[in-house]
This record gives structure tokens, C-alpha cells and sequence, in this order.
């Protein structure tokens, strides 16, 4: 009797032991797959951020040179913006080690507040207000040099990237407040300006906390999350693109209607 209760407890532990050690290898597969899942999401949000850069570009460059749209100022500094992050963002690696964060960042700030800026300075229609931005524009920069003469950062630049995206709000909130009252509500989707502006306001919006907050978040939270701060970038550059679209189709009745293309080229 005691033999079979013996051999019916030594059962019941095998039988234990195996259901035991088969959840622990369902939990290691599930984490393991969790890993790998994350994994794949990550470096497909960096690929497609990387390259999303060439989107405008690849439009903008078949639109020229098919004869579709004449190269004007504008349309030279979104050219140049796009060229230059991708390089900046393709080559971060390299770029990193050459010139050290601190410069990198300098650089990256202060020509993305540049090129923003003056695409909205020529769309913006007010004369009064363009002589704000540009008198904003020169104490930011004046600014952003004794700030990297004086600070060090763990990470980024946050106080000047903070400060630019606080005046390049200023900036896209006076236009949607203020010219697009001039223009129809039916007519409104189809222009380019609309577009560019909303790209600029989407990706700084998504991204300003992630650049806030860069220098104080610990280091396992940004390996883990960071990568998600590229959909700002990722929607922005598609809305360049769409942008870009509308402007070359708006060009081909530019004889016939005089509208935001005229304004855009800067007539």
C-alpha cells in the first residue's frame, strides 16, 4: 500500500516537474519572440525613417527634371533640408565619431530651425510679422551659440531644440490663424502650403517631449522606446511629399489661375 502511494506521489512530481518545466520553455519562447518582434519593429521604423528622406526628394527631382516645375527658392530649401538630414541621419554613425555629439547636434538643430523658418517666412504674408521672425531668428541664433559655448548635455541639445520648436509654433499658429483665412475651405486641402505647414506642426509636436526629456530618461528607456520618435519624421516627410504632389499639379494650371503656386514661388 505505501509502495503505491509512494509511486503514485513520485508521479504526481514528475508529472509536476514536467508541466513546470514546459511553461518555463512557452514563457522563454514567448519572451524570445517578444524580443525578436520588437526587435523587427524597431529596425523597420529606423529603415523607413532613414530613407523617408528621399521621398521628397525623388519628387522633387523628377518634377524638375521632367520640365513639370521651375526650381525657385522654396523649393531650394526643402530640396536642401531633405538632402541634408538624410545624409545627417544615414551616415549618424560615422557623423557621431567625426565631429562628437555636441557638434552634431548643434548642426542639426540650427539648420533644421533655419530651413523651417525660412520656408515659412516665405509662405507667411505679413511683412510685419516676417520682420519678428527674422529679429526672433537672430537672438535664437545668437542663443543657440552662447549655449554651446557655456552647457554640455548628456545626450542633446534640449533647452535649444525646446526653444526652437516653441518659435516655430509661434510661426505655423500665425499662419493657420491668420492667411488661411484668405484662402476657400473647399480649395484649402489642395494646396501645397497647407501641407508643408501641417508636416512641420505634426513632426514637432510628436517629437518635442521624446527631446525634452532626451537628457534625463535613462538609457535602457531609450534603447527600448527612442526609435518611436521617427514616426513624427516618418509622417512629416510623407506630408512633404504629398505637398510636393499638389505643387507640381497646381504649376500645370499656374497660366490659367493665379493661386498659392504664384505665392510659393514667390511673386
Amino acid at each position: 500500500m505505501n509502495c503505491c502511494k509512494c509511486f503514485s506521489l513520485f508521479i504526481l512530481i514528475v508529472l509536476a516537474i514536467d508541466s513546470f518545466s514546459a511553461s518555463i520553455k512557452v514563457l522563454l519562447f514567448r519572451i524570445r519572440s517578444t524580443t525578436f518582434k520588437a526587435t523587427i519593429i524597431k529596425t523597420l521604423i529606423e529603415e523607413i525613417f532613414r530613407f523617408s528622406f528621399l521621398l521628397p526628394l525623388a519628387i522633387l527631382t523628377a518634377s524638375v527634371l521632367s520640365g513639370k516645375i521651375r526650381l525657385n527658392i522654396p523649393l531650394a530649401i526643402i530640396a536642401i533640408y531633405f538632402i541634408v538630414f538624410f545624409f545627417l541621419n544615414f551616415y549618424y554613425p560615422q557623423l557621431i565619431k567625426l565631429m562628437t555629439k555636441k557638434v552634431y547636434y548643434f548642426i542639426y538643430t540650427l539648420f533644421e530651425y533655419i530651413t523651417f523658418t525660412s520656408l515659412l517666412y516665405y509662405i507667411i504674408r505679413n511683412n510685419k510679422f516676417k520682420k519678428l521672425i527674422l529679429i526672433c531668428s537672430i537672438l535664437f541664433i545668437g542663443f543657440m551659440i552662447i549655449n554651446y559655448l557655456v552647457t554640455s548635455y548628456k545626450r542633446m541639445d534640449s533647452v535649444p531644440i525646446g526653444v526652437s520648436t516653441i518659435l516655430l509654433f509661434i510661426y505655423i499658429f500665425y499662419y493657420l490663424f491668420n492667411s488661411l483665412k484668405e484662402i476657400e475651405s473647399k480649395s484649402l486641402y489642395k494646396g501645397p502650403e497647407l501641407w508643408f505647414v501641417t508636416a512641420m506642426l505634426i513632426y514637432l509636436g510628436s517629437t518635442f517631449f521624446f527631446f525634452i526629456l532626451a537628457n534625463s530618461l535613462d538609457s535602457q528607456f531609450m534603447s527600448d522606446y527612442w526609435h518611436f520618435s521617427f514616426l513624427g519624421d516618418i509622417v512629416k516627410n510623407i506630408l512633404f511629399a504629398i505637398g510636393l504632389v499638389l505643387y507640381v499639379k497646381a504649376s500645370g494650371r499656374v497660366k490659367k489661375d493665379k493661386s498659392t503656386v504664384d505665392h510659393l514661388l514667390g511673386m
